[in-house]
């Protein structure tokens, strides 16, 4: 007790405190030779000045090995061993590793044993200017990996998401209904249309395949607003606002969107009916896509009433009138540019194109004598720029879908083909 006492007064002494904007250290002169383990002396040393040095608190501690060495200081057995080739080099003794490590020290021993420090805890330091490149080094080292850090979040989120699904599981379970029967809807819809559209096929088979489409999506539309009669969701077509309404943002988003997968519903309806009316080949993709084109205008202006309360209910007015003013903005655009939609839709259902000129008797005997298309007789043959002679009919069913001549590739006409094969648009119009 009397050697560790006179230790702990000669190296009090020596001891000198830094610090910068990153850590508080301390630097220590210490009588360290180069014999035995290094790791052990600076252990004895620190564990005998201990009481200053937790004083003072700091991160680190530099061990600057002094010329003298105390021929009567007990050596401890090495607990690891170490050694070193450049004996003027400093010591940086973490004290925060230690702390966070229980394999190297524990702060109960530190005033009674000498301090048992891994060598690994020595790092060679050079100079106080590098003292702030080792400490933001340990801080890195001490910082979790973002991979990490989501890996532990996940389990939390999913956990929230699992309580959102059980408080509106009836809400999950109508959306996904609606969706995966919008879905086989629009499918069946477009294979009825372009079975029908084929040559010398009797359309009559198919008017009940189109009759019994319609008859489903009618009967889910009945069943949504039976099942949720109370609030009257039917009010939402008719621009006013259904019973029970409140600003809770689930509600109001499910609301949306019940209602745009039943204005979908409606539009293949129209569709099938339209099907089941003998117009001619030329005409009927026209049709359906100025259907398409409507129903989409309708969908898109329908959700702007409960927008509006949405936004306004339970808000000051200013906050209220900033939000109106930028989601009414955006809107119109919107609006605008599905108005144009509509407009140039009824333009080519007024307007017949031709697609090419009916060719002489030797254009056709010169080349294949039938369609490549239906790889019958030409019925009604028309020849395109391209020179490639088709059936009207069946080159017209390809037009409704594609730009090109289906032989060359060569662009015929440069209008939108889009929605004349009877599909209907899967965005759902929430906003």
């Amino acid at each position: 007790m009397s050697h560790r006492r006179n230790m702990t007064e000669n190296n009090s002494n020596q001891a000198t405190m830094g610090s910068n904007s990153n850590q508080n250290w301390m630097r220590l002169n210490l009588p360290i030779n180069n014999t035995g383990a290094i790791s052990n002396q600076v252990g004895n040393a620190v564990s005998g000045i201990m009481p200053t040095i937790m004083g003072h608190n700091p991160h680190r501690i530099v061990v600057s090995r002094s010329s003298s060495v105390d021929a009567n200081q007990p050596q401890q057995a090495p607990v690891t061993q170490t050694s070193t080739d450049n004996v003027n080099n400093d010591f940086v003794l973490d004290l925060n590793r230690l702390q966070h490590n229980p394999d190297h020290a524990h702060s109960h021993d530190f005033l009674h044993q000498g301090l048992q420090i891994d060598p690994e805890s020595l790092q060679d330091f050079g100079s106080d200017e590098n003292m702030n490149e080792n400490h933001e080094h340990s801080h890195e080292r001490r910082t979790p990996p973002l991979t990490h850090l989501l890996s532990n979040s996940i389990i939390f989120i999913v956990i929230v998401l699992f309580k959102l699904l059980s408080d509106h599981i009836l809400g999950v379970v109508v959306f996904l209904c609606m969706g995966v029967t919008f879905i086989y809807a629009n499918n069946k819809l477009q294979g009825l249309v372009h079975q029908t559209s084929l040559r010398d096929v009797n359309h009559f088979r198919y008017i009940f395949s189109f009759l019994q489409l319609a008859g489903l999506m009618a009967a889910n539309m009945a069943t949504v607003y039976y099942v949720f009669r109370d609030q009257e969701l039917w009010k939402l077509l008719l621009f006013q606002m259904p019973n029970g309404w409140t600003a809770d943002f689930w509600l109001f988003l499910w609301m949306m969107v019940v209602t745009d997968y039943i204005l979908k519903y409606a539009t293949i309806i129209l569709k099938c009916l339209i099907s089941v009316v003998p117009f001619s080949s030329k005409k009927r993709g026209k049709y359906y896509m100025f259907i398409e084109h409507v129903m989409q205008l309708y969908r898109l202006v329908v959700t702007v009433l409960p927008w509006f309360h949405f936004l306004s209910d339970d808000v000051s007015f200013i906050f209220a009138a900033v939000l109106l003013l930028v989601y009414f903005i955006f809107k119109l655009n919107n609006t605008m540019v599905k108005i144009q939609d509509v407009y140039n839709a009824v333009g080519r259902l007024r307007t017949d194109i031709s697609y090419g000129t009916r060719p002489s008797q030797s254009d056709i005997t010169s080349r294949e004598e039938s369609c490549p298309i239906c790889q019958d007789d030409y019925k009604d043959p028309v020849m395109l720029a391209c020179k490639h002679i088709f059936c009207e009919s069946c080159v017209t069913v390809w037009f409704d879908r594609e730009k090109t001549c289906p032989m060359c590739r060569t662009q015929i006409h440069a209008e939108n083909p889009e929605w004349k094969d009877g599909s209907t648009s899967v965005h759902i119009q929430w906003y």
